[in-house]
Parts: C-alpha cells; structure tokens; sequence
C-alpha cells in the first residue's frame, strides 16, 4: 500500500524529537518512512534479507564450526553454502517485490538492498572463477588486488543504480551538499566523533577480557589487512594501501548507506522496527565469514548509523558522510600501524 505522508503515532513523535532542523531539502525531496506496510511487505522484506540469513549463520557457526578451527566440513564448503542460501533468499525477495508492484519497488529504492547482497556476490564469485581456471593460485599476490578492485567496481553499480532509479535521491543530496553543507559538515564532525567513541572507544573498554572484546580483529578486517603485512615489499603495501583507502572511505561507506539505511527503511516500512533490524543486518554483513563473536560491535555501529538517519529524516547524505569519516579515522590508525 502507498503513502504519500507519514503515519502519525506515538513512535513516530518520539522520533521527531531527535530530528535536525528542517530544511527546504526535507520539502522538496522528502523522505517516505510508509511506503510499505510494515506488517505484509516489511515481513516479507525483513525474511528475505535479513532472517533466513541471519539464522542460518548462527546454524552454521555453532552447528557445523563455522569459521573455527574444527568445523564438520570444509569451512570453504560451509561458507559456500551459506552464501548460496543467502543468495536465494534476496533473490526470492527480489521477484516478490518485482512482480507485487515493479514501479514501487524501483522508485522507492528498496530494491538496492538485494541488488548490495547479489551484485558484489555474484560478480566476485565469477571472477574468482575465471581466475582459479586461469591457473592463479589462492595464495598470489595478485588476489588481494583483483578481490578489492572486483569489489569497488560491484560498489560502483549498484550506486549507479540506486542514484538512477530511486526517486528523489540525486536531488536530495545534491542539495544537501548546495544549500545545506555548513549543517553537514558539523553534523558529520559531531557524529563521528560519537560514532568512534562509542564503538572504537567505550566498547572495548567494556568488554575488555570477554568473548565479544576485539583483542583479535574481525575476519573482515583482517582480509583487508591481508595486503599492509610486512612480508609484501614496501610498493606493493602503498598500491594496497590506496587501493583499500578507495574501497574502505570513498566507495564502501555510500554503497552500505543506500542499502542498509535508504533502502532499508524503505522497505520495512517502519522506523522503529527498521532502526533494530538494520543494525542486526549490518552486523551480520560485517560477520559473513562465521565470526559472530564480532557481531556485537558492528550492531553498535550500525545502530548508530541507523539513528544518524532517523535524525536526518532520511536523509542519506549524513548517513553516508559519517560512515565515510569513521572509516577514514580508522584507516589513518591502521596505517599509521603498519608503515
């Protein structure tokens, strides 16, 4: 069902005390939390991307040792089934959405949260493919290169996508940056600060000593890392090192923002339960591998993430420049350790 306004209600209330001052941008390009029924379509759109992934890394981390040193089968296997579950399930949702309203699903801009789990996966997978049948061997120095490259170019469509098809989304930011850029610019400093504070910061000292404390880096980060290890020449280190500065602060934060908050929210439908939901799904995405250990820190993060968009009434251009900012700021630590 389509609306063209908000549901008034108490939730809704609640969060208009946390929004930013309203700007002509909000007006002119506002962004529609209610296009979706939460309660039919969200359901459907929360199963398909979020659920039927999300329990069945659960299932294969604690059932089958995913990601452990004694898993029941081949953790390469393992993570290729799951990845093959998780690429169904978008796809089911997908040509649900497609064929219940195809108009809809393109301008409201859902349908950029399954083309982020399938583009990426799908293309990565066929690359990986042709390099494996070209004779290039799992440990090559090149693979780092081509995963990251692979990535950024996968990134890169599905951005073109979204600011092609969603309706309203070129020209809110292109006004954001026009007419609001001083409120952006304080914003983006002040949440970053808090972001990195809160997740870099207080939650190590919190779960210092416990299962969930990062005294061992993610499977995610340390694949990025792979490239920066001293073993590699100092060359090779400064083209990895670009090449990860590229993905990690300029093509990775916005791709992430439209999925996981602009199209999230519009397609659950609802911004209390899209607040909870896309910090799960957010941690899930940053724990893939079976990791689930780190799942914690990344909900923390995209919780804030998701509340940074609420404030901003839906407007992803805040969302996309603290994600972009936090990134930098760990990127300059990590470099910092390793040159």
């Amino acid at each position: 069902m389509v609306e063209t306004k908000e549901k008034t209600s108490k939730w809704a209330n609640f969060w208009n005390h946390f929004q930013l001052p309203k700007r002509k941008v909000n007006e002119d390009d506002p962004f529609f939390f209610n296009l979706y029924d939460w309660k039919t379509d969200g359901m459907i759109f929360l199963t398909t991307a979020l659920f039927i992934p999300f329990v069945f890394l659960f299932i294969f981390r604690f059932a089958l040792g995913m990601s452990t040193d004694n898993p029941v089968i081949d953790n390469n296997y393992i993570q290729l089934i799951y990845l093959a579950i998780t690429l169904i399930s978008a796809v089911v949702g997908f040509m649900i959405f497609w064929n219940r309203d195809k108009e809809l699903f393109l301008k409201s801009g859902s349908f950029i949260l399954y083309c982020f789990i399938l583009i990426p996966n799908v293309v990565s997978f066929v690359v990986v493919m042709i390099a494996s049948l070209a004779g290039m061997k799992s440990d090559s120095d090149v693979l780092p290169f081509l995963s990251i490259w692979t990535q950024i170019a996968s990134e890169i469509i599905v951005i073109i996508l979204a600011f092609v098809k969603t309706s309203g989304l070129k020209e809110r930011v292109k006004q954001t940056f026009k007419e609001n850029w001083l409120m952006l610019l304080i914003t983006t400093v002040i949440t970053v600060a808090i972001f990195y504070a809160l997740v870099a910061v207080a939650y190590g000292a919190i779960f210092k000593n416990t299962p969930l404390s990062l005294s061992e880096a993610s499977n995610n980060q340390s694949s990025l890392e792979d490239g920066l290890s001293e073993s590699h020449s100092m060359t090779y280190r400064v083209f990895y090192a670009i090449s990860l500065f590229v993905l990690t602060v300029l093509i990775a934060p916005i791709t992430e923002e439209l999925a996981s908050r602009n199209a999230w929210f519009a397609g659950v439908g609802n911004k209390t339960l899209g607040l909870f939901t896309t910090a799960l799904f957010f941690g899930m995405l940053h724990t893939q591998s079976g990791d689930v250990e780190h799942i914690l820190n990344y909900v923390l993060a995209g919780f804030i993430l998701s509340s940074v968009f609420l404030s901003a009434r839906g407007n992803v251009t805040y969302n996309w420049l603290t994600h972009a900012g936090y990134n930098l700021v760990t990127i300059i630590v990590i470099f910092t350790q390793k040159f």
